[in-house]
């Protein structure tokens, strides 16, 4: 995974990459967890070493199932405060309106950040997913 436009934030590394397979650049970014007073280079190292072997391994169709997972979450919990279901193709628009746009690498997690310009304009969705791409969190934030 060859990390472009590289730059320190603070404690975090920032920069992009090119998704293995598609011709999709994403932001990325290395993050020590709060118990990490002063990351050093093996830390970054590490977790550079982490994130390449996890997007090498992520492949279209996973990526695909989680978009499907957080559609339906985000969906369900919207329709849940109307007491309605959803109509239609609703999970598949929110699925297919669904960008990522950044993945932020944790020593134990990852935050994925997604756009999703038609549905939710001016909105980022959060999800906190593990390396097996459990989903921990998802989050819909102004």
């Amino acid at each position: 995974m060859q990390i472009i436009n590289k730059q320190m934030d603070g404690q975090v590394l920032k920069g992009e990459v090119l998704l293995p397979g598609r011709a999709q650049v994403i932001q990325v970014a290395f993050e020590p967890d709060e118990e990490i007073q002063a990351p050093d280079d093996e830390f970054y190292a590490y977790l550079i070493s982490r994130a390449a072997a996890f997007v090498a391994s992520l492949s279209p169709e996973a990526e695909m199932a989680v978009k499907e997972q957080v559609s339906a979450e985000i969906t369900d919990a919207a329709y849940s405060q109307d007491d309605e279901a959803p109509i239609g193709d609703a999970y598949a628009q929110l699925r297919d309106d669904l960008q990522l746009q950044q993945i932020s690498f944790f020593p134990d997690d990852m935050v994925w950040t997604y756009s999703a310009g038609t549905i939710f304009a001016g909105n980022i969705i959060s999800v906190q997913i593990g390396y097996d791409l459990e989903i921990i969190e998802v989050m819909v934030l102004d």
